[in-house]
């Protein structure tokens, strides 16, 4: 903003070269246009608390992205990207990002820098894994991360110590780190369609927990600690190999809870 202040005032471009030239092509970029001379209203509409992308086929984001530090909420849904740009890190306000229907493979370490996040969407995408600076993400309370290529996690999701939604539905999971009893805050935890063989004994510290989704997994059982989850509400087993007896078991321990199986 204090670029388009000095625009305004009459500053001339050549005084902040660099600058006016990468805004210059940032709006080109967002908005489609061939301008080249860069005004103090275009980067007002640079500034915005929120820029919609979504379902513009495109296949990279420019660097440039670093100067929209007033930037909340960013939707670069059903594009064609392959990855994040690192600069994104340098959006401090950004509290929600919705990258779904992408070609994602990779996640950049900078994401960790996005410490105002609330939400981060990043479902139908090809990521194979996340980068431990996630744990970064101190106010983050949503995580989608369905329909992806996820085979492991990383201890450090443990970290979300305010994460309330986790979607990881539709990969390729066998086990869970036993960090995640550490996010004591978990009201939903979405993991169906995955190959889940069992779940650690910490899921029963999640106190808070009230949904808990596992259909079309490899779960036989589950452990004894999760009849300490007295708030949860509906357990959901379809599609697993549970043997009656054990069926039973769970149902004697979660009694207040709607169990599927």
């Amino acid at each position: 903003m204090r670029l388009a202040l000095e625009i305004a005032k009459g500053a001339k471009d050549d005084e902040y070269a660099q600058i006016v030239a990468d805004y210059l092509a940032l709006y080109n970029f967002f908005f489609g246009t061939n301008i080249h001379h860069i005004e103090a209203k275009h980067i007002v509409d640079l500034n915005q608390p929120s820029l919609n992308l979504s379902y513009r086929r495109i296949s990279n984001i420019p660097a440039q992205i670093k100067y929209l530090e007033a930037l909340v909420l960013l939707d670069l849904d059903g594009n064609n990207l392959e990855a994040l740009p690192q600069e994104l890190g340098n959006c401090y306000s950004l509290r929600k990002l919705w990258a779904n229907k992408n070609q994602l493979n990779t996640i950049p370490e900078g994401i960790g820098d996005l410490t105002a996040l609330e939400e981060l969407w990043l479902w139908h995408n090809l990521l194979a894994e996340l980068p431990k600076e996630i744990a970064n993400l101190q106010n983050l309370r949503l995580l989608n991360l369905e329909n992806n290529l996820l085979l492991a996690l990383p201890a450090s999701l443990g970290q979300l110590g305010k994460l309330q939604k986790l979607s990881l539905g539709y990969n390729y999971l066998t086990c869970l780190p036993q960090e995640v009893g550490n996010i004591t805050s978990l009201k939903q935890i979405n993991l169906s369609y995955n190959q889940l063989v069992h779940l650690p004994k910490e899921i029963g510290l999640l106190q808070n927990l009230e949904g808990l989704f596992l259909s079309h997994n490899r779960l036989t059982t589950l452990p004894k600690e999760i009849r300490a989850l007295k708030k949860l509400k509906h357990l959901n087993l379809t599609g697993n190999a549970v043997p009656r007896q054990e069926q039973r078991k769970i149902a004697q321990w979660l009694p207040n809870c709607y169990i599927t199986f």
